[in-house]
């Protein structure tokens, strides 16, 4: 009798290893988009001084944003995704942040990206910027049509230890699946970090009414007039298996590597 049970734990956890390997399987990412010079960018205004405008141009390998030398003020953010890839609800946006230019710039990651009309909805990671808390990563839902602030704090995720007075460029990577937002950093030239890696990753819960499929990019906010950011290394993956064949976008240097 003992080894009968013995015998069907066995079984189950073959079973278990099985599906997980089915579920992991239909989750692979795969190449869809490559940027480069000739790439476009969708892009949707959460917050907005007047009429002030960055500049926002593919590189070889990425992206840079650049406010306006006439732009009045600093408060203005943007959400940015690769033209022509499909929307998704869980998925995972990735990039180096090479260098910027100010005082306070802020970088980021955005999930769930709609704009319907003038009305805007999505999530973001983003580095703090306020008194000099650098090391920490901010996760906000935001819609234009809420009265008052746009954007609502969920959690935060403090990586002191590993980013205090540490240089970029930072590799950052981010994904909402389900109601979870998790981060990962390091530093390229290191070994790349885990959803898990102790320092260096972390998460928050979302509320729920955040699961809507979306756009899948990056943030950035915060520009005065000639103020920039830069980055590189961009790839987007989703998470949905029955979405597999159409779940990727990275950029060269990853598919060579």
């Amino acid at each position: 009798m003992r080894d009968r049970s013995r015998a069907q734990r066995i079984v189950r956890g073959v079973a278990l290893a099985v599906l997980m390997a089915l579920v992991v399987t239909g989750c692979q990412r795969r190449v869809l988009w490559m940027p480069g010079p000739d790439s476009t960018y969708g892009n949707a205004y959460v917050t907005r001084d007047g009429d002030d405008t960055y500049d926002i141009s593919a590189t070889n390998d990425g992206v840079n944003a650049v406010a306006l030398p006439d732009n009045q003020d600093s408060n203005t953010r943007v959400m940015l995704w690769p033209k022509g890839v499909a929307r998704a609800t869980d998925s995972e946006s990735c990039a180096t942040w090479t260098r910027t230019e100010g005082s306070a710039v802020q970088q980021g990651a955005a999930f769930r990206v709609t704009r319907v009309d003038t009305r805007v909805r999505a999530v973001t990671i983003t580095q703090n910027i306020a008194f000099g808390a650098y090391w920490t990563f901010n996760v906000h839902t935001w819609d234009t049509a809420r009265t008052g602030p746009a954007f609502v704090g969920e959690g935060q995720i403090v990586l002191r230890q590993w980013a205090e007075g540490r240089p970029l460029p930072w590799r950052v990577c981010g994904r909402v699946i389900g109601n979870r937002v998790q981060l990962r950093v390091w530093s390229p030239g290191e070994p790349e970090a885990a959803w898990d890696t102790p320092g260096q990753s972390g998460s928050v819960t979302l509320p729920a009414g955040w699961q809507q499929e979306g756009q899948t990019g990056w943030y950035v906010g915060h520009l005065r007039a000639d103020e920039q950011a830069t980055y590189s290394g961009l790839g987007t993956w989703t998470y949905d298996p029955e979405q597999s064949g159409r779940t990727a976008t990275v950029d060269r240097a990853q598919v060579a590597a």
